[in-house]
């Protein structure tokens, strides 16, 4: 009796050990010992800077592009970017403050791509804009924009002359000093006591180094007169934009001219004709008797 039960329990044990490998299987998978990993350029580093307050700053060129946003006082800081293994790889910094206005962009060196480096501090030029782009004898020129907190502006100017030999020079106005204010903005009139044509650009002073300089405004100052023209222009450039609603409107005029005269006209011919009528009427009479 043992025996056969015996050879029951063997016979369960062979059916049901292919399962049981089976579940040994998925429960425990083969683990391979191969890893996969990738990297991108053999070097990195990091970049740290001045730009104009809580401005968002990017750095782009062949094989870098990220983004990050200068905190209230300036700071920004670019942490453990790759180097790309690439020639002629140039990596450019720009910022552009609140009000969209986008800095001139500053260029770094080749950054050495088998060991890590730290690059700074950088210094973005300031943020420059005029407040409109026409200006006349007697205006006042608003220059502004953004930069670091409490920093000094310095702002130059350059009159482009020409004489009556075709040959272009230029002089410089001595530069006008400013200072931002907690929240890094700046600005700078100026009057505009004749016809001229300026060149205009902005610089920030950290301690005793200068930023490079912002981009280049051309501002002209034109004489009086020249608002007329400038005027005309102004109306083209609106119609110009407009025109295919002037012409809809103009036709639809048209249209409306046309359709009231037909309409009126046979009454107008009729009251003509009724008077004639009237006028001939006596002397047909008389002629009859």
């Amino acid at each position: 009796m043992l025996a056969k039960q015996f050879i029951i329990i063997f016979f369960i044990f062979l059916f049901l050990q292919p399962f049981n490998l089976h579940a040994q299987q998925v429960t425990n998978p083969i683990i391979s010992d191969t890893t996969v990993s990738a990297s991108i350029g053999r070097g990195s580093f990091s970049l740290f800077g001045y730009a104009p307050s809580s401005s968002v700053v990017t750095l782009s060129g062949i094989g870098y592009v990220d983004e990050t946003q200068a905190n209230r006082d300036g700071y920004f800081e670019f942490n453990n970017q790759f180097v790309p293994n690439l020639p002629y790889s140039e990596a450019c910094v720009t910022a552009e403050d609140k009000l969209g206005r986008i800095t001139k962009p500053v260029c770094i060196p080749p950054i050495p791509v088998d060991k890590y480096t730290e690059i700074g501090p950088i210094l973005l030029p300031p943020t420059i804009s005029v407040n409109k782009s026409d200006y006349f004898v007697g205006d006042e020129v608003t220059f502004s924009g953004q930069s670091i907190p409490n920093s000094e502006i310095s702002l130059s100017l350059f009159v482009d002359k020409r004489s009556f030999i075709p040959q272009a020079y230029a002089y410089s106005i001595p530069e006008v000093k400013a200072a931002t204010d907690d929240k890094g903005n700046y600005s700078i009139t100026l009057p505009s006591s004749r016809k001229e044509n300026y060149r205009v650009f902005s610089q920030f002073k950290k301690a005793q180094d200068f930023s490079p300089n912002s981009n280049t405004l051309r501002v002209k100052v034109l004489p009086f007169w020249m608002f007329i023209i400038v005027f005309f222009k102004y109306l083209f450039e609106v119609f110009k934009e407009r025109i295919v609603e002037i012409i809809i409107i103009s036709q639809i005029i048209a249209v409306a001219i046309f359709i009231t005269r037909w309409y009126f006209k046979p009454v107008k011919i009729a009251q003509q004709r009724a008077i004639v009528l009237r006028r001939n009427y006596p002397s047909s009479i008389s002629q009859l008797r």
